[in-house]
C-alpha cells in the first residue's frame, strides 16, 4: 500500500524535473494540491487505507454509500484538489465496485453480451466523434477534481449529471469486460502493465508539450485523429515494455527494500 506513496513522490519529482527543464520553474504546490496525473497514486493509497472499513458493509450498501458521499461532497465548495480529496471521493465508487466485482458473472454473460457490448462501445465512440463538442461543458464533471460551485452549475444539476455519469461508466465498463478476450494474447500483456503506461504517458506528454510539438498538429483536419491515435498507440507500446514495467515494480517495492536494509 505504501508503494503508491513512493510512486506518487517519484512521479511528482519527475514532473518537477521536466517542468524545470522546459519552463525553468518548479510548481512545488503540485505535491499537495494535485489535479494532474500523480493524483491516482495518492488516491490508491487512501482507497486501500479505507477499504478495511468499507468492506465491513454489505457490497450494495458500501457502493451506494460511496456514491451518496460522492454526490454530497461536490456541494462542499472546499472539496477540490488539495491532496486530491475530490477525486479520491468521486472515484472511490469505481474502486469499491471493482473490489466486489464477481468475474464469474462476467464470464457467464460474455457469450450473449459480447456483440451487445461491442455495439455499445462503437455507438458511444461515434456519438463522441460526431457530437463530442456538445459534452465539453460537462468535461470537468468527468475529471471529478472540483466542487459544483467551482464548475459553475447548480447542485441539483450536477448531482443528476454525476449520477448519469456513474451509470454510463458502469455500462461502458461492463461492455469492455465482455468484449476483451479470455485468452492471453500479445495485446493482453499491455493490460498487465497499465501502471507503467499511466506514469510514462504523462511524462511523454510533458516532453511533447515542452518541445511544442502539439502546435504542428492541425485541430480540425481529417488527419488529426489518426495522428493522435498513432502516437497514442506508440506511447502505449513503449510504456508497456517489460523493462519499464520492471522499473516501476522496483520503485513500488522500494519502501520494502529500504525497511529491510534499515532493519536487517
Amino acid at each position: 500500500m505504501t508503494g503508491f506513496i513512493t510512486l506518487y513522490l517519484i512521479f511528482t519529482v519527475l514532473l518537477w524535473v521536466l517542468q524545470f527543464f522546459f519552463k525553468k520553474t518548479i510548481n512545488f504546490s503540485l505535491l499537495l494540491s494535485t489535479s494532474g496525473a500523480p493524483w491516482y497514486m495518492l488516491a490508491m493509497f487512501f482507497w486501500y487505507l479505507i477499504l478495511p472499513y468499507a468492506s465491513r458493509l454489505k457490497p450494495m450498501y458500501a457502493i451506494l454509500a460511496s456514491i451518496g458521499i460522492s454526490l454530497l461532497a461536490g456541494a462542499y465548495k472546499d472539496c477540490g484538489d488539495f491532496i486530491s480529496i475530490s477525486r479520491i471521493i468521486v472515484f472511490f465508487p469505481f474502486f469499491i465496485g471493482g473490489y466486489y466485482c464477481d468475474m464469474n458473472i462476467v464470464k457467464r454473460i460474455k457469450p450473449w453480451m459480447r456483440v451487445c457490448g461491442g455495439v455499445i462501445l462503437v455507438f458511444v465512440y461515434v456519438i463522441l466523434l460526431v457530437k463530442g463538442n456538445n459534452f465539453l461543458q460537462y468535461l470537468d464533471i468527468a475529471y471529478g477534481d472540483e466542487s459544483y460551485a467551482s464548475i459553475g452549475v447548480s447542485t441539483v444539476e450536477e448531482m443528476l449529471v454525476r449520477s448519469a455519469w456513474y451509470v454510463i461508466a458502469v455500462i461502458m465498463t461492463i461492455s469492455f469486460l465482455v468484449v476483451v478476450p479470455d485468452k492471453k494474447t500479445r495485446w493482453t500483456r499491455i493490460g498487465e502493465h497499465t501502471l507503467g503506461i499511466y506514469i510514462v504517458h504523462r511524462l511523454v506528454r510533458e516532453v511533447l508539450s515542452g518541445f511544442g510539438l502539439y502546435m504542428f498538429v492541425p485541430e480540425t483536419t481529417v488527419i488529426t485523429i489518426p495522428v493522435f491515435l498513432l502516437v497514442s498507440l506508440l506511447v502505449v507500446y513503449f510504456a508497456s515494455l517489460d523493462w519499464i514495467h520492471n522499473h516501476v515494480n522496483r520503485a513500488f517495492h522500494l519502501d520494502g527494500v529500504l525497511r529491510k536494509y534499515l532493519n536487517p
